[in-house]
């Protein structure tokens, strides 16, 4: 062996993510499969509750709105406090309020509404402080060259969930009804909870005496991200294909049952090929971002996801 060739075990050692990250990559794995489960289950029991478009769409804001609320002040947020703490009681609360949604669709009525309503706002809340916890998280696991690589497989295995949990929300809705999708999804919480808890001691951001005002901090990162243009575009960029994303949980639920007549699994079929499509696109991404650069790659992706979706509105 070459003096100048280091051992085999530190070379896989340098290339792996280490054990803390592993443990928090397969709970968020089995976590995202419960949150598609969910994606499809929760829309189609505000359609069984009241069969109105109107409340479909409202359902949707309330679980987004708290994204827009405290997405720039959760990070000044979590550099105040325990993060894994927090992460773990977004966690316990979320699979509290899909265990309180399962308990509703054992007897749905009309009346139940508000309740829906009332669970949406708190899984949005707190999912929204959870993937701030995430973000700020991450980079006390891995190394600064590592983040890139564990990101990726994040994202590769929630486009994977995606592929699988709206089959299995559509198979059991329409062979045992609504109520298990919750409570699996709930269960899924509880196994990211003891996930984040595995992870071990994570060391404060930000010493006590590096902080700021709260709305100083705040203000300080809105001036940055308006002021770096690149950070600027991608993060608008990022919100509005989010945002795009998003409408599908509505129009897909709406398209299958109303235009198309669909059955529960039928719909289901139709996101798990959405999500097939994604890990394609997960998989080929990085060799036409090395063709034709990062920026073109993500202009190129929005334009097809753009006019597939304008053709199957329109079909």
């Amino acid at each position: 062996m070459s003096q100048d060739a280091p051992p085999r075990g530190r070379h896989r050692a340098e290339r792996g993510l280490g054990a803390r990250f592993r443990a928090l990559f397969w709970g968020q794995a089995i976590s995202q499969v419960g949150d598609y489960i969910a994606y499809l289950t929760l829309p189609l029991f505000v359609i069984q509750l009241s069969e109105s478009s109107l409340d479909l769409a409202l359902n949707y804001s309330l679980e987004i709105v708290p994204g827009v609320l405290f997405g720039f002040l959760g990070g000044v947020l979590l550099d105040r406090l325990p993060l894994r703490s927090v992460m773990i009681v977004g966690d316990l609360v979320r699979a509290g309020a899909f265990a309180a949604l399962g308990l509703l669709a054992l007897s749905p009525a009309p009346s139940l509404l508000a309740m829906v309503f009332l669970m949406s706002f708190l899984i949005g809340t707190f999912s929204s402080v959870f993937q701030n916890g995430m973000a700020a998280l991450l980079p006390a696991l891995v190394r600064d060259d590592q983040l890139s690589l564990a990101n990726g497989r994040i994202t590769a295995s929630q486009q994977l969930a995606l592929a699988i949990g709206p089959l299995i929300a559509g198979v059991l809705a329409e062979t045992v009804g609504l109520a298990p999708g919750f409570f699996i999804n709930g269960a899924t919480f509880l196994v990211s909870a003891a996930s984040v808890w595995l992870v071990g001691r994570v060391p404060a951001r930000i010493t006590r005496e590096q902080r700021t005002g709260f709305l100083e901090e705040a203000m300080h990162g809105l001036r940055y991200l308006w002021n770096e243009p690149r950070l600027r575009a991608s993060t608008i960029a990022a919100a509005s294909a989010n945002a795009a994303v998003g409408f599908l949980e509505s129009t897909f639920v709406i398209l299958g049952t109303d235009v198309l007549g669909a059955g529960e699994a039928q719909i289901g079929t139709m996101l798990m090929a959405l999500g097939l499509g994604g890990v394609v696109g997960a998989m080929i991404a990085p060799q036409i971002a090395r063709m034709i650069g990062l920026g073109r790659t993500m202009t190129l992706g929005m334009l097809i996801f753009g006019v597939a979706f304008l053709v199957t509105v329109n079909s």
